[in-house]
């Protein structure tokens, strides 16, 4: 037996990502140990028709079974956040929240499946049957292998994974039935791709409104302000003020122009953090705000507004690709710095607008920062396969 370390990132799913796992080490084995969290969990109950599905920050505590290329049987138990313990059979759609890691013990490989194409056919050059089941196969987009006739039977002679299976009528009968459908790589492909979209959708759920819900402060107060006061009802982060304008900087804007700039940046950062989890969305908003309070003690102008939380966004994704040195974290860093490489020079005094708070994007941007370096720290040992 060998022991292989298996590191699945934050939204893998445990059950697909294990069977892809015993497909590539073409292997049977069984979990050794696992250490990890979940934000979701689905696992089949006894006399339950349907998975029992439940979501939140859940810690695993054991993963048992064994897996094949073929197959996988396992079996899931974890705690919720008031120390329930949960178990069942673990099904696809089961989400990891931060990061797992396991240890899987491999016994054997399994017999390797024979190269190339799993169809060969015998043919006949002027054959009508023949050209009508290469057509087949062609239209279809099957790969097959031409090999020449076995004896003198009659053609064409089809052969599946090395099993005769008889000529142009067992073929048509083959795709009646819609049996061809496994053999066709553009159809496998593109059903994986529902299942890839829908864990998507159930990694983001609520996380989608949460940016909104957010939003919907700034915007109510900016209409009050603008109905009522004339834009003059503003809430913004004064020194020598009350601590509680550091709180309600960020909501307090100087216009709807302003306001709806800095939204527009605002939501596609927000939802590329919450990605990653709640967890670090928060961290970036604790971040920004503990980065605040040196400001607001010692510089002696005012301001306003969620462009310091912007910058706090974009901090955390900035960094935390090249504090986790993972291929999905870096490649998210530098999308993000391509995308918004036009922002940063409002982090210094010389580049930055007349009447804009240029310390308050880069407290902003600091504490972003300490965000991605503390979300990092918490982050398990890397062991790759």
């Amino acid at each position: 037996m060998r022991a292989a370390p298996l590191h699945l990132e934050a939204g893998s799913d445990v059950r697909l990502t294990l069977e892809q796992f015993a497909r590539q080490s073409n292997a049977t084995g069984f979990v050794l140990s696992v250490v990890g969290n979940l934000s979701r969990a689905a696992f089949a109950c006894p006399d339950r028709p349907a998975a029992t599905i439940i979501s939140g920050e859940l810690e695993i505590i054991t993963l048992q079974g064994t897996i094949s290329p073929n197959s996988v049987h396992l079996h899931l138990s974890f705690s919720d956040a008031d120390c329930q313990v949960w178990g069942g059979h673990l099904e696809p759609g089961t989400l990891v929240l931060r990061g797992a890691d396991l240890l899987v013990g491999l016994l054997e490989e399994a017999a390797r499946p024979a190269p190339g194409p799993r169809v060969k056919i015998a043919v006949l050059p002027g054959c009508p049957y023949s050209i009508r089941a290469l057509r087949m196969l062609r239209t279809l987009a099957i790969p097959y292998l031409e090999i020449p006739p076995d004896g003198a039977g009659p053609v064409p002679q089809l052969f599946i994974d090395g099993v005769a299976i008889g000529g142009y009528d067992a073929l048509a009968e083959l795709h009646g039935r819609g049996e061809l459908e496994a053999l066709r790589p553009l159809i496998i492909a593109a059903k994986a791709f529902p299942m890839t979209l829908r864990r998507w959708i159930d990694r983001a759920g609520l996380n989608i409104f949460i940016p909104l819900l957010i939003l919907l402060i700034p915007w109510f107060q900016e209409l009050i302000d603008q109905i009522f006061y004339g834009g003059q009802w503003n809430l913004p982060m004064a020194p020598g003020g009350s601590f509680l304008g550091v709180l309600t900087a960020p909501f307090s804007h100087g216009g709807f122009g302003h306001l709806l700039a800095n939204s527009l940046t605002f939501l596609p950062l927000s939802w590329l953090v919450l990605l990653r989890g709640r967890g670090d969305y928060l961290a970036v908003w604790l971040g920004v705000y503990a980065a605040a309070i040196p400001v607001w003690l010692l510089w002696p102008v005012g301001s306003h507004g969620l462009s310091g939380v912007v910058y706090g966004l974009l901090g955390y994704l900035l960094l935390i690709g090249w504090l986790e040195r993972r291929i999905l974290s870096l490649v998210l860093s530098l999308a993000v710095l391509l995308t918004y490489a036009g922002i940063l020079p409002s982090l210094l005094p010389i580049f930055s607008p007349p009447g804009v708070s240029w310390i308050g994007h880069l407290s902003g941007f600091v504490g972003g920062m300490l965000a991605a370096w503390a979300m990092a720290r918490q982050k398990l040992p890397d062991h790759r396969v």
